[in-house]
């Protein structure tokens, strides 16, 4: 109860796999891990183009879909603090990438999204397997991160990851910059 009101708790995640969704059967109600699941519960009909607003009362979300390292993926923009919620499509490390297409297509529309008006303060991802050294990552599966990159990107990374995909054509392939490597993956998790 908050200020003498029942709220629901809602877990909603950026995407279905399973690092993200492990304690979920802890909460009553959770959002689905598949896109149907997800764009039928917020309303999402026209998926993954349409942007839609989520009221939670005295504050808005905006929910974009970005599928292509999930198909289910999807980006939260929160209007009061201006940060934007990225999941595992834009953080300080290997932006795992399932689908190129439709990872190329999702970041120009999160890219769209905030060109068109929505400003972004931070943008907000889920890892970091990057070190503070400019386009130097952690090595797989390593659990010690000794001088590792600060979790907060700046708005300008978000530019940056949809200029390279745009300039990427589509021929999957490695790319390395400063704060992110995009790292394709064949649709088994094989490193292309």
């Amino acid at each position: 109860m908050l200020a003498g009101r029942d709220l629901e708790l809602v877990v909603a995640h950026t995407h279905g796999h399973g690092d993200h969704v492990g304690g979920d059967d802890q909460f009553d109600t959770v959002v689905g891990k598949s896109a149907e699941a997800v764009a039928e519960y917020f309303g999402i009909t026209a998926w993954p183009e349409q942007i839609v607003e989520f009221d939670l009362g005295d504050r808005v979300l905006d929910i974009i879909a970005i599928p292509g390292h999930h198909p289910s993926h999807v980006a939260y923009y929160d209007r009061s603090t201006r940060l934007l919620l990225t999941g595992d499509s834009l953080y300080a490390g290997r932006l795992y990438v399932f689908d190129w297409p439709a990872f190329r297509a999702s970041v120009a529309r999160l890219h769209g999204f905030v060109a068109a008006g929505n400003p972004v303060d931070l943008v907000l991802g889920t890892h970091i397997e990057m070190t503070r050294e400019p386009g130097v990552d952690f090595g797989l599966g390593s659990d010690v991160h000794p001088g590792e990159h600060v979790l907060e990107l700046d708005p300008a990374v978000l530019t940056e990851l949809a200029d390279v995909m745009a300039a990427a054509g589509e021929t999957p392939h490695r790319i390395v910059r400063d704060h992110f490597i995009v790292f394709p993956l064949s649709p088994a998790g094989e490193p292309l």
